[in-house]
């Protein structure tokens, strides 16, 4: 708009315009940014005194003009600023939802192939196909390389058998229901009246970090038996195979940092 500023006296009706146009400028700041009408009773005050003075008012209505243009300019700045910035907000949420979405997708893909452990409808997926292998290591794997103990370990004082047959029976071997004794309190928080949610995540998290040590304690063991110098061929090729297994499961199930610390 161009400014009523002229190297001459404004007219009545000249000075008349150029205040309605201010006026209007200063109510479409109000409408426009839910502003109260104090910028506009303060202009009114200063226009008042400015004609008491008797200023040039060509000079004031071009300066007040050009003071409420850059009021609005500024609110519209500010509002533009904080648009832009919810719309990087709202983009970096989706990149970060996506990204999200990817990862579980790859971590279930993972873990898919394995048949799970029916523990209940709502169980979790990594909880039921974990303790689904646990139960195939047991039935597969672990008779005979229970027996190989015997090999690795002249002394029967020094062998593991017995500390890991204890996590065997408690982790990997299904009672009468059909599921492992570890296996108990997490299915029985299912049925809770109301059901916690929160405890359930919890439990079912307690249970794969038990599960998670259980490997790494059995890895370190298999690969003792190897080093030990004391196994058949046919033995060591069968202590590989459940190391591999053993591996094969702490990768796919994301477990290979969790490891007890040394006692």
């Amino acid at each position: 708009m161009e400014p009523p500023l002229k190297r001459k006296r404004l007219s009545d009706s000249e000075i008349r315009s150029a205040v309605d146009k201010i006026r209007k400028r200063y109510g479409d700041y109000m409408v426009q940014f839910m502003k109260e009408r104090s910028a506009l009773d303060s202009f009114e005050e200063r226009y008042i005194q400015a004609m008491r003075a008797r200023l040039e008012l060509a000079l004031f209505l071009h300066a007040e003009m050009t003071a409420v243009e850059e009021l609005i300019k500024k609110e519209q700045d500010r509002i533009n600023a904080e648009e832009q910035k919810a719309l990087r907000a709202k983009v970096q949420k989706e990149e970060s939802k996506s990204y999200a979405d990817r990862i579980l997708e790859e971590n279930r893909r993972r873990i898919v192939k394995y048949p799970p452990l029916q523990i209940h409808a709502d169980a979790s997926e990594e909880v039921e196909r974990l303790f689904g292998c646990l139960i195939t290591l047991e039935r597969q794997y672990w008779p005979d390389v229970e027996k190989y103990m015997r090999s690795a370990y002249t002394a029967s004082v020094l062998s593991p058998r017995m500390r890991l047959e204890q996590r065997i029976i408690g982790l990997c071997r299904p009672t009468a229901d059909g599921l492992p004794p570890r296996l108990s309190r997490y299915r029985s928080l299912f049925d809770w009246v109301p059901r916690n949610g929160l405890e359930i995540e919890k439990e079912g998290k307690k249970c794969l970090l038990e599960a998670a040590f259980f490997l790494h304690d059995l890895s370190d063991v298999l690969k003792e038996m190897k080093e030990s110098g004391n196994l058949q061929s046919y033995e060591q090729k069968n202590v590989d195979n459940l190391l591999g297994y053993v591996h094969t499961l702490l990768e796919d199930f994301r477990l290979k940092d969790l490891k007890a610390k040394p006692r």
